[in-house]
């Protein structure tokens, strides 16, 4: 649609399901309309209420009559119906002009893409739909410019997916940065990872291994070295790589040879590729700050309002700038302040440039978080200073995509043994404690999620035992067993309204101010318990039990 649509468009705009039939519109639509608490309007079923069966109206009238009667009676239902619903629209929609025009000026727009030869196998398993006479897969050809013509947004469904809370999942996290009602998925938070997949084909037969995954936040697609960049094999293998990587948010890069990578077009050609990751709402899109000007300024304020974050980068493959340089750089990349994150990597020809890199950038004062790396063997060790969407590889993965690339568990290592990860200390207070799993559960979590935590017994009845232990600087919360789930309360600083209402805690929190937070989970525990034994013994009338 056009900019002053999406601009001028509410949260609560009507949305447009597009796409083939067979695709999955009505599905998703409804799925999204029952999240939204919205209605959902099935344009081919209002106008078999208003006109009779569409086949029986097509043979007595023809298809240009019936085309013309369905566009139509989309300006009606957009017109009674500008908000709060959800319009699963037929698949030939988009064959007249009329309706192309209406769907082009309505934000938002979303296209379901369901992999040609799965439509094709519904459509030929299903009886209950007509056969139009003309094989699906020139349809498809023939409505797909279209389809992308008038939508904004892409919903991608996986090879032979059979699994629908994937995409379901994918468009209410996509409606909801779509509508600015929740934030991107991909957020830049501290001691993060993302995933630098080097893989040319993914395979719906042969599904990567969850193991490649373990650690990472993100996942980064490096478009340019795809073995085919198509659209539609770009689409194929990021609906693959959502479903493979468990929905992790997605890092869309193209990169080009000057910077490091295989891409070697032009600046329309390189936007036309990032175009493909930001109609499928992928969480981040890596944007060469060299390419800045006009056409892409467009492309970050159209990411903007899909709710997709920036990185913007710039890789020297030559000599490594001075620090000033880094400096520079650090900040072209922050794009005026429309990157999410900067991101800045040189090439090591000797160790200190790793310590280079990351006193530059925190010279650089940057008003968003960073990524400052050197590459290397010299330069492995700014991978481990470097706290933000730290780019990682796999031994699983046959290569890495940048020299000096680590796993996470060899940074995580690192960082451990140097005392570099967030430590604090967390225990269990009361007695008796020494049967208690509580630590081993804890201290497994911490270790698995790369953490310097630790978490100990304090096996004690006296408060003011526990209060040495909580008052040191290095305590970041702990659990509370008897006899001093009433003790302790009166040394919080905060309480929440349940462990007001109980009077009793379990849960110490040290917030990043400094204050005590307290609360109270048992009830939480004592609930769900009698709700499944409720449920086990009266079935559906178990939630009113409860609530009597």
């Amino acid at each position: 649609c056009s900019s002053a649509a999406a601009a001028g468009a509410s949260a609560d705009a009507s949305i447009v399901m597009v796409g083939m039939r067979g695709a999955g519109k009505t599905h998703l639509g409804e799925s999204a309309a029952r999240a939204l608490g919205w209605e959902c309007v099935d344009l081919d079923h209002l106008y078999v209420e208003r006109h009779g069966a569409i086949m029986t109206a097509v043979e007595q009238h023809g298809w240009p009559v019936f085309r013309e009667r369905e566009a139509a009676l989309l300006v009606d239902v957009l017109r009674s119906r500008p908000q709060r619903t959800v319009i699963a629209t037929g698949g030939g929609i988009v064959e007249t002009a009329a309706a192309r025009a209406v769907l082009a000026a309505h934000w938002p727009v979303v296209q379901a893409l369901k992999p040609i030869e799965d439509i094709e196998a519904y459509l030929s398993s299903d009886g209950s739909r007509p056969d139009l006479g003309t094989p699906p897969r020139e349809v498809y050809a023939r409505r797909a410019p279209w389809y992308d013509e008038v939508s904004d947004v892409d919903v991608l469904i996986a090879p032979r997916e059979s699994d629908w809370g994937a995409p379901q999942a994918q468009l209410a996290a996509l409606l909801g940065r779509v509508r600015g009602t929740a934030a991107a998925a991909a957020a830049a938070r501290p001691y993060s990872f993302f995933l630098s997949l080097t893989l040319p084909e993914l395979s719906a037969d042969r599904p990567l291994p969850a193991a490649i995954f373990e650690g990472s936040d993100v996942v980064e697609m490096r478009v340019d070295l795809l073995a085919d960049t198509s659209t539609d094999a770009i689409r194929r293998y990021l609906a693959l790589l959502r479903k493979q990587s468990g929905g992790r948010p997605v890092l869309y890069t193209v990169r080009s040879v000057g910077e490091g990578g295989r891409f070697g077009g032009s600046t329309d050609e390189y936007l036309r590729l990032n175009e493909v990751g930001l109609r499928a709402g992928c969480e981040m899109l890596d944007l060469e700050a060299a390419r800045d000007g006009p056409p892409m300024r467009d492309m970050i304020a159209r990411a903007a309002r899909l709710g997709i974050g920036i990185v913007g980068s710039f890789h020297e493959l030559g000599p490594m700038p001075s620090q000033e340089g880094v400096t520079t750089a650090l900040r072209r990349c922050c794009l005026g302040g429309a990157a999410a994150v900067a991101k800045f990597v040189g090439v090591a020809s000797e160790p200190s440039h790793a310590l280079l890199v990351h006193s530059a950038a925190a010279a650089a004062e940057l008003p968003v978080p960073h990524i400052a790396l050197a590459m290397g063997p010299f330069g492995r060790m700014s991978r481990v200073l470097n706290a933000t969407l730290t780019p990682v590889t796999h031994p699983l993965l046959p290569a890495a995509a940048a020299p000096g690339q680590l796993s996470v568990a060899e940074i995580t290592a690192v960082r451990r043994s140097l005392g570099y990860l967030p430590s604090k200390e967390f225990f269990l207070f009361g007695t008796p404690t020494k049967h208690s799993p509580s630590p081993a559960i804890h201290n497994a979590g911490f270790e698995a999620n790369g953490c310097g935590h630790t978490y100990g017994i304090v096996e004690t009845d006296e408060v003011s035992v526990a209060l040495e232990a909580i008052r040191k600087p290095s305590f970041g919360g702990g659990s509370i067993t008897i006899p001093l789930k009433e003790a302790l309360l009166p040394h919080a600083d905060e309480l929440s309204e349940a462990a007001t209402v109980i009077g009793a805690i379990n849960t110490l929190t040290r917030a990043a101010d400094g204050r005590l937070l307290a609360d109270n989970t048992d009830w939480v525990g004592i609930r769900n318990l009698l709700a499944a034994g409720l449920r086990q013994r009266h079935g559906g009338t178990a939630p009113a039990e409860l609530c009597a």
